[in-house]
């Protein structure tokens, strides 16, 4: 199993380059958590394990992306992998 953390990554960008990273050998890929977050940016990756709540979607993408991403991986034969904070 080849995993590649696409942390701070827009799950859009992951979708577009689903081929590459199959071509590549991986077959899993690694979000970062898609909750509600504390804070709005982009710029410091651990801001994204500061969740404040379970709904989906947030700076990274929304439900609808996941749900594409996860499709479109399928076709690739790679497993999409979530982070998710359930207590900090």
């Amino acid at each position: 199993m080849r995993i590649l953390q696409c942390l701070n990554w827009d799950i859009k960008a992951v979708e577009e380059n689903l081929e590459k990273i199959a071509e590549q050998g991986f077959d899993v890929i690694q979000i970062n958590p898609v909750q509600p977050l504390k804070e709005d940016r982009k710029d410091t990756w651990w801001l994204s394990y500061q969740p404040c709540g379970f709904s989906i979607g947030n700076q990274y993408g929304s439900k609808e992306d996941l749900i594409n991403l996860c499709n479109k991986a399928r076709l690739y034969n790679i497993k999409v992998t979530v982070d998710v904070i359930v207590t900090h």
